[in-house]
């Protein structure tokens, strides 16, 4: 399998074959095993974080040929707002925010087709669902000997600088995602700071949205697409349930946690693009 990072960058990419993955692996997971790792290790990767900044989103690519002879990909990205620095200092630096798919400096993760790894948390019952366990065997079928190739598409840095190829559009699909949240939270504290109550709010996000959740488009190359409209229902939904399950206080609040007071610009340093 070929292995590609971002070595320029501080982001190595490093495959089963070579000598520091099982130690890399050890480091991370101990001696525990996973049902992504028992099916697809010798598909895996670890994701090595070797810069001075904490890497906050990523996309990798996974490219094999297919039966009828043609170059085909799997995307998998994971990414954390949360991390995106406030302007000088960092937003929050919860328990959760470290077990989450942000990458410290000086850490790494282990990237299997199927899923990102810190921990081997809930291996059993992913070991237990056969549904997923059929999930796994069909991302083996499709890999199994036939020139596999991954890539280390892109990556934000904490400060919202990218880096990266980009085939899999994560610098758009991350974008979109921080605007639609950011505008979503920026409305609900004006509405607040004029005085409207949450139940206001509420019922005005909730008559905005569609029946149906907006659904990814798909490129030509089967790559995922999302758009504003698909994020916003994403972060009404959650904001409207965070309300109705904690109510008008504990939904202002949310609304206040996440909203960033001086949001770092989103740079592509390779296309000088800038977000929002």
């Amino acid at each position: 399998m070929i292995v590609t990072g971002l070595p320029d960058e501080g982001l190595i990419l490093i495959g089963p074959a070579d000598a520091g993955f099982n130690k890399h692996l050890k480091g991370l997971l101990a001696d525990e095993t996973t049902p992504e790792l028992d099916a697809l290790r010798s598909y895996s990767v670890i994701l090595r974080n070797n810069s001075r900044q904490t890497v906050i989103a990523y996309a990798l690519r996974w490219e094999y040929t297919n039966t009828d002879g043609k170059r085909v990909h799997v995307d998998l990205s994971d990414g954390q707002i949360t991390r995106l620095m406030n302007g000088a200092i960092r937003k929050t630096r919860t328990e959760h925010d470290k077990v989450g798919p942000a990458i410290e400096a000086h850490s790494w993760v282990v990237a299997t087709p199927a899923t990102i790894l810190k921990t081997s948390s809930g291996a059993r019952d992913r070991a237990n669902d056969s549904n997923y366990q059929d999930f796994l065997q069909k991302l083996v079928t499709r890999f199994q000997g036939k020139d596999v190739s991954v890539t280390l598409d892109g990556a934000f840095f904490e400060d919202g600088s990218f880096v990266g190829p980009n085939g899999s559009h994560l610098f758009e699909n991350f974008g979109s995602e921080v605007s639609a949240q950011q505008n979503l939270l920026q409305h609900v504290i004006e509405a607040a700071q004029q005085g409207r109550s949450m139940d206001d709010v509420a019922r005005e996000i909730q008559a905005s949205l569609p029946d149906s959740p907006p659904k990814p488009t798909l490129a030509p190359d089967g790559t995922i697409l999302l758009d504003d409209q698909y994020y916003r229902h994403k972060y009404a939904s959650r904001f409207l349930s965070v309300y109705r399950n904690a109510g008008q206080e504990s939904a202002l609040g949310w609304a206040k946690d996440h909203l960033f007071q001086n949001p770092p610009k989103l740079t592509n340093l390779n296309s000088k693009e800038t977000k929002p």
